[in-house]
């Protein structure tokens, strides 16, 4: 029984949709590493065989999480490595993989900073990530030239992407910085401390790279733009949780408007989820669940399949929640009858004591898709599991 359980888990996440995830290194670990050396990051290997069922997991559902895609593309330098290829061997020679997935997080230099055996979720992944950052902190050197009195624009510069890599404030440096020395910069110059010491929307830098926006468009993209305004915004939710000041989440939730509309729009709705849920407040989850489902989710599958795993794991004894998870899971398998999906409907139905239901829909499926192996796999696995339900 808890075989059938831990498979149909497994099994859940393994959902085929696009999204805005980790962007992988095209190259060699090798070419990686050097890469990862000269923009000061971590490289993230992630060791995989193209069998194996926890890597497809990863790869489908924690990787392509926007959340997780915009702290690693951030800070990392990310890399993929299938083991049973020449270059996997090769990394093998040298950072022994004896279980997949492997994940391994090196510096600069290839030292170890992190290394686990088996799948993550998203929030043991980035626990991972933000450890590994830490473990590679190299914003002592620059700051002991600063605390020396250089003010070298470039160590200046540095000292600021190292702390923020590290998760230590900079814009006590970068206030500092501007105020004395504003007066000295280039508009390239001005452009990417304001940019790169932007970490927080609930603050005057936030406010002066907006009114910059026009020349920092000359230096970064539009998406690099978005990224930077949500990822300021995504801190100052965290603050009003920590601190409880829904003042704060207001602030971000009004100064997310100055990233592209869409992304605005989805931020907000998920902002509110979160705020909802550490709050314990249920309505505010519900009512911001509901506007994604109905303003995005309908036409955007991960978006779905994202909701209805949210609703089921955090509001399981909510009913308006169960409602609105068995909608968006009918919304989904309806889209895309595969396996994958019907798993997360039929999670669903057995929550709302539709397991009879569940099991008519497993029963059609399997006999559509009795040439598909792979599909069967899955298939038998979620009949098992509804078996055990009757």
């Amino acid at each position: 029984m808890k075989y059938i359980f831990s498979l149909l888990l497994v099994l859940i996440f393994q959902i085929n949709s696009s999204s805005q995830g980790i962007e992988f290194f095209h190259g060699t670990w090798k070419e990686a590493l050097e890469k990862a050396k000269a923009e000061e990051k971590v490289l993230f290997v992630d060791c995989y065989a193209t069998w194996c069922g926890p890597c497809k997991m990863m790869a489908s559902r924690v990787f392509t999480l926007d959340e997780v895609g915009e702290f690693f593309n951030q800070n990392f330098i990310n890399l993929k490595l299938d083991m049973e290829q020449m270059d996997g061997r090769k990394f093998e020679s040298n950072y022994p993989v004896s279980a997949y997935p492997t994940l391994y997080f090196l510096d600069g230099e290839g030292k170890i900073l992190k290394k686990v055996r088996g799948a993550q979720q998203k929030e043991s992944l980035l626990q991972l990530a933000e450890e590994a950052i830490k473990a590679n902190d190299q914003s002592g050197k620059y700051a002991e030239m600063y605390e020396g009195g250089n003010r070298d624009f470039d160590v200046v510069l540095k000292y600021i992407t190292t702390l923020n890599s590290a998760g230590k404030p900079s814009l006590k440096i970068a206030n500092e910085y501007l105020q004395e020395y504003g007066s000295t910069l280039d508009e390239s110059q001005r452009s990417k401390i304001l940019f790169n010491a932007c970490t927080e929307a609930d603050s005057k830098i936030f406010n002066e790279m907006i009114d910059h926006k026009k020349n920092i468009l000359k230096y970064y993209t539009e998406e690099e733009w978005n990224n930077k305004i949500i990822a300021a915004c995504n801190e100052t939710v965290k603050k009003s949780i920590d601190f409880e000041m829904k003042d704060l989440l207001d602030e971000a939730l009004d100064k997310s408007k100055y990233a592209d509309k869409s992304t605005a729009e989805k931020f907000r709705y998920q902002a509110g989820m979160t705020y909802g849920y550490k709050m314990g407040d249920e309505k505010m989850y519900y009512e911001n669940a509901k506007n994604l489902y109905k303003k995005i989710g309908k036409n955007d599958p991960q978006v779905l399949s994202q909701l209805v795993v949210d609703l089921n794991a955090n509001h399981a004894n909510n009913e308006d929640c169960r409602k609105l998870a068995e909608e968006c899971g009918e919304k989904l398998y309806k889209g895309n009858k595969n396996g994958d999906n019907l798993i997360l409907y039929a999670k669903t139905l057995v929550a709302n004591g539709k397991t009879n239901e569940a099991m008519k829909l497993t029963d059609e499926a399997i006999e559509k898709n009795a040439d598909n192996p792979s599909e069967m796999q899955k298939l038998n696995a979620l009949k098992r599991f509804l078996d055990a339900k009757m």
